[in-house]
């Protein structure tokens, strides 16, 4: 019981780990930890710019670890 329970815990901080790091890229590295409002448009397009652009940087490097 507490092996299983260790285990689903151990899958749940894994997935909150990868999906935090993208985070982290996306708000410190790229510098979007900051948003003004512009626009729901123009905030929208550069969440999107900084998301395709962590992509790019996931597929350019594999080797690293971006996730």
């Amino acid at each position: 019981m507490v092996a299983v329970k260790r285990q689903l815990e151990h899958a749940k901080a894994s997935a909150r780990c990868a999906i935090e790091w993208s985070f982290h890229w996306i708000k410190n590295i790229y510098g979007y930890s900051k948003t003004r409002y512009r626009g729901i448009a123009k905030n929208h397009s550069r969440t999107v710019m900084l998301c395709s652009l962590y992509k790019e940087a996931l597929q350019k490097y594999p080797e690293q670890s971006f996730a």
